[in-house]
């Protein structure tokens, strides 16, 4: 084949020519075919559509051959002698040839001493990178990446000591600027770029190691910061030297931001080249350090990850991150995440412009400059919390993961009664819901734990349940101050203890139909839990009045669980007690959600079952009642069940004293053994008081 020579003036002519193209045929094409759609017109506008999806890439390729031709120039090749450069014409080879030059050249920008030159090379590389994603080539992307990933995590601290220099004024006027406007939005390309290149798998586990093991992790979590959202990175990576089971990016960098907290390694630069702060600073400062506090940062990533979010919880530092997230450390004021602290001055008397965020429980040097108290935001911190406890359960390593993140948050968090019997301050609203949602998600475990002589706290993959689920246990001490912060609000309180009692029902009423798992008795688990609730309830000694929120609570939590919230169970009987776990079972009639809501309908019904029957009474009948209705061992009657809910009116209080003689068949042992409705009913109420009552004893 014979060569041909172009001028690379011309073909920086030719890439202007087709982004110009691109950018009509954006513009345009939609309201050409929306126009001739309109009018029913016959011609084919397909033709335009796929020029348009074309163009894009046509328009990067021939961009990349025009820079790559720009790069040969500046070498001083004599075009008329023998220099010659091959430029690539097919899209792959394009791309690795391109992305290759790129790299370099962020390289050669980071190192350039001319900061003006320095911008101007990174920002060319940001326009280049831009063609890439509008593009999608994710192939360049991870070409780029894969060997400029040491360049990109350095990239924001690089960015911030360029924009370092200048006069005296400038200097005061940006004191609380760490990264200007046009340093942000370079980074955003950046971060949007590495995390499509993430998500497409292009990266191989020396480039991810490169970024998660950053020299200056701040640098790398800014990158994150601008980035797209956690859910736009992915949630594993190929498993390599330092990354064994194949974590993802987010959850790497989350774990080394942590070992780097603890050696005192993080460095949040500010300035640039001021380094006194006056007292009119305070309040800017610290917001400008809150605001690049890269735990935030990751912990609000992780979170809308959820694989991430799980990995880091449920990893080898889980616990002494839910220590450091939700408790004190050493004395340490409870869930910082450090302090920012300022150095002291140097020998003409300069403060450093940069502050370290020191570990919580680490003492501070007396001749220190400015020191902040570092607590990460609490929404972001509630939305990691959540999602680590999400993963589907079930005997899969995410369900590990997820399993071992509840163990670590429920061994970590911090008794709603000090020692001097005194209610501690709450969590925020945020942290308590996740605290709820993990509480609800582990229910059956819990229940079990209530009864535990064991007293072990762990997640384990049992060896006798059908598949080996993951399960947790709870030690006593541990249950406790669980219970004891779900009580903490008198309406969670009532909720919770009504989704308790509901779940009771629903295990006992699959349990008369022979739905066993390893003789567990789980409608006594669940009453036991029950019990423990009341306890913890009682020992925090509410004002006067919200007792009654949390009866109300309740009350309406049980009425309004109707078979919409719980579902049905899709299989029973023998072949179900073989194959189905008891999570699996419970998980089949749904997890009621704490409800938000004021009827009439169930403010009605709890006044009407007031004046027939006693809150205890209610507390413990409708429960039962609604399980067997499930499991079709009580036929409903509809003066008293509708919209699939009991409706404690009168005609529930006639049904009753007609039908508590019912006998009912306990299928789940053996022969014919049948007790009658009111048996089950007084059972039901013993199971709960006895643990109540037993373990109010002990304490």
């Amino acid at each position: 084949m014979s060569e041909v020579g172009v001028d690379p003036q011309r073909v920086a002519q030719a890439a202007s020519a087709l982004e110009e193209l691109r950018d009509a045929l954006a513009a345009n094409v939609p309201t050409i075919v929306n126009t001739m759609s309109s009018y029913g017109s016959p011609v084919n506008t397909g033709v335009l559509k796929q020029a348009q999806s074309r163009a894009p890439g046509d328009a990067s390729d021939m961009r990349s051959r025009a820079r790559l031709a720009a790069l040969w120039l500046a070498q001083n090749v004599n075009i008329a002698g023998q220099g010659l450069v091959d430029i690539p014409w097919d899209h792959k080879s394009v791309d690795a040839a391109d992305a290759t030059a790129e790299a370099q050249a962020l390289k050669d920008a980071e190192a350039n001493k001319d900061p003006k030159a320095a911008l101007a090379a990174i920002k060319a590389i940001q326009q280049d990178m831009q063609d890439h994603i509008k593009a999608g080539d994710t192939a360049w992307l991870g070409a780029f990446y894969n060997q400029a990933a040491p360049q990109v995590a350095n990239l924001a601290i690089t960015l911030h000591n360029l924009d370092s220099a200048g006069n005296a004024v400038q200097a005061y006027n940006n004191r609380f600027t760490t990264l200007t406007q046009s340093d942000q939005q370079i980074l955003a390309t950046f971060g949007q770029g590495l995390a499509a290149a993430d998500k497409s798998g292009t990266l191989t586990p020396d480039a991810v190691a490169a970024i998660a093991n950053a020299p200056d992790i701040w640098s790398a979590s800014m990158l994150v910061k601008y980035g797209p959202p956690g859910s736009d990175w992915a949630t594993s990576e190929q498993k390599g030297y330092g990354n064994p089971d194949g974590v993802s990016l987010l959850a790497l960098m989350t774990q080394n931001l942590y070992q780097d907290l603890k050696s005192g390694n993080i460095k949040i630069p500010l300035g640039p080249g001021i380094g006194r702060y006056g007292m009119e600073d305070h309040d800017k400062l610290g917001n400008a350090l809150a605001a690049n506090d890269p735990f935030s940062v990751l912990l609000k990533a992780d979170g809308e990850n959820k694989n991430a979010a799980w990995q880091v919880m449920g990893g080898p530092d889980g616990g002494p991150l839910a220590q450091m997230l939700l408790n004190a450390e050493k004395g340490d004021l409870p869930q910082l995440d450090g302090r920012f602290v300022q150095g002291g001055p140097n020998d003409k008397g300069q403060y450093p412009n940069f502050f370290t965020m020191q570990p919580p429980g680490k003492s501070i040097d007396p001749n220190s400059g400015e020191i902040f108290l570092s607590t990460p935001d609490q929404k972001a911190l509630g939305n990691f919390l959540d999602a680590a406890t999400s993963a589907p359960r079930g005997n899969s390593a995410d369900a590990g993961y997820s399993a071992r993140a509840a163990v670590n948050i429920m061994s970590n968090l911090m008794p709603a009664i000090t020692e001097d019997k005194k209610i501690q301050p709450g969590y925020d609203p945020a942290i308590m819901k996740a605290v709820t949602n993990t509480f609800l998600r582990y229910l059956p475990d819990i229940a079990k734990s209530s009864g535990n002589p064991a007293n072990i706290t762990a997640a384990d993959q049992q060896p006798y349940d059908p598949g080996h689920p993951w399960e947790i246990s709870l030690g006593q001490g541990q249950l406790s101050t669980l219970l004891q912060e779900l009580s903490a609000d008198p309406t969670t309180f009532g909720n919770l203890k009504g989704i308790v009692a509901a779940k009771m029902g629903t295990a006992l009423g699959l349990q008369l139909q022979g739905v066993t798992v390893n003789h567990e008795d789980m409608p006594a688990d669940l009453a036991s839990l029950y019990g423990r609730f009341v306890t913890e309830g009682n020992n925090l000694t509410w004002l006067h009045g919200t007792q009654q929120d949390a009866k109300n609570a309740e009350l309406n939590s049980l009425i309004s669980f109707g078979e919409s919230e719980v579902g049905s169970i899709p299989v029973i009987g023998p072949t179900a007690s073989k194959v189905l776990t008891w999570d699996q079972k419970m998980k089949a009639f749904g997890v009621p959600q704490i409800p938000e809501f004021s009827t009439d309908n169930a403010a009605n019904a709890i006044a009407v079952g007031r004046q027939e029957f006693s809150d205890t009474q209610l507390k413990t009948m409708i429960p039962l009642v609604q399980g067997m209705v499930q499991q079709h061992i009580i036929q409903p009657d509809p003066r008293w069940y509708q919209n699939g809910q009991v409706v404690p009116n009168h005609a529930f209080n006639e049904w009753w004293g007609e039908n508590k003689g019912l006998p009912v068949q306990d299928k789940s042992l053996p022969g014919s053994q049948y007790d009658h409705l009111d048996s089950w009913y007084q059972k039901s109420a013993v199971w709960e008081q006895l643990q109540h009552d037993q373990y109010t004893q002990k304490h």
